[in-house]
């Protein structure tokens, strides 16, 4: 017996008739008091904060490597410019000496038709799925 928060006294629960054990109430106070011990609590922590440090390092690397692929395409685009303006200086000075006085229109237009073409390959991109060409070329 208790009163104002002070033990008084206790007596003996004395029955004369069976008292039926509820299985669920039994499990839920025994899961109750599993998930209240200190090793429970610190190993919930840990994984929490271990699930917390994998998705950083996953968003770490993935912007990285989205850096990594910017720079890489800037610079394959500044290699085939340079590339590019190194072989035109190579044809006109070519032209220039093959075809002095003749037909320099043509010429003209020949160039500029071919810098077209070199501008829109450099955007293409390849979209077919592999099998779809393995099948069409009977491969």
């Amino acid at each position: 017996m208790i009163r104002d928060g002070v033990v008084l006294g206790s007596s003996p629960l004395v029955t004369t008739t069976s008292v039926d054990l509820s299985r669920m109430e039994y499990m839920k106070d025994q899961l109750r008091e599993t998930l209240r011990t200190p090793g429970v609590i610190l190993a919930f922590w840990a994984l929490v904060l271990l699930f917390a440090a994998y998705i950083l390092v996953v968003v770490r690397y993935r912007s990285k490597r989205r850096a990594y692929r910017k720079r890489l395409e800037l610079a394959r685009t500044v290699r085939l410019d340079m590339e590019d303006d190194e072989e035109e200086k190579e044809e006109e000075e070519e032209v220039e000496s093959e075809y002095a006085d003749s037909d320099e229109e043509e010429m003209r237009a020949m160039r500029q038709f071919r810098d077209e073409g070199k501008q829109n390959t450099a955007r293409l991109r390849n979209v077919i799925h592999p099998l779809v060409l393995a099948v069409r070329y009977d491969a």
